[in-house]
């Protein structure tokens, strides 16, 4: 009987300490999974920063070739009408 209840008290220790131990495990996995999802929406606003900025970025560049292209007349015009200014002279 003796040896009944020193065994029943090792396998209750050895169920205590493996129920701390998976307490434990899972403490770590919450954490692990909470930094997991700390870093999936710094990734998701950044890649919606870094859109926006290409957005922007691209417009601009539509803007700049406007402007390109309308310098571009501007000085044509201002070549085509010193030719005919020389040619009247």
């Amino acid at each position: 009987m003796k040896r009944d209840l020193i065994e029943t008290n090792r396998r209750v220790r050895e169920y205590e300490e493996n129920a701390t131990l998976q307490r434990k495990e899972i403490q770590d996995l919450k954490r692990y999974l909470q930094d997991e999802q700390r870093d999936k929406e710094l990734s998701l606003r950044s890649s919606d920063d870094l859109r926006t900025k290409l957005k922007s970025v691209e417009n601009e560049k539509i803007d700049l070739r406007q402007v390109l292209e309308e310098a571009k007349q501007r000085i044509l015009g201002i070549f085509m009408n010193f030719n005919l200014f020389k040619r009247i002279n």
